[in-house]
């Protein structure tokens, strides 16, 4: 069985930032929480940055792996 890695398109901050700043940014992107089911795994893109993470049942976010850089 193949496991499906959803992907989404963000809006993010132009800047390099620090780990936890950089998963409050993730976490209060409301646009993109909407977007987040709950038990789903999700690959979320922007240029050539991304995130993998996965969501628990109550919505809460796991960050599994991040390629961040500035621009």
């Amino acid at each position: 069985m193949k496991k499906t890695i959803n992907q989404i398109q963000p809006n993010l901050p132009q800047k390099e930032v620090n780990k936890q700043t950089f998963k409050n940014i993730w976490k209060g992107n409301k646009k993109t929480l909407k977007q987040l089911k709950p038990n789903q795994k999700y690959k979320i893109t922007h240029k050539n940055q991304w995130i993998i993470l996965k969501t628990n049942q109550k919505n809460k976010i796991q960050i599994y792996a991040a390629k961040y850089k500035p621009y």
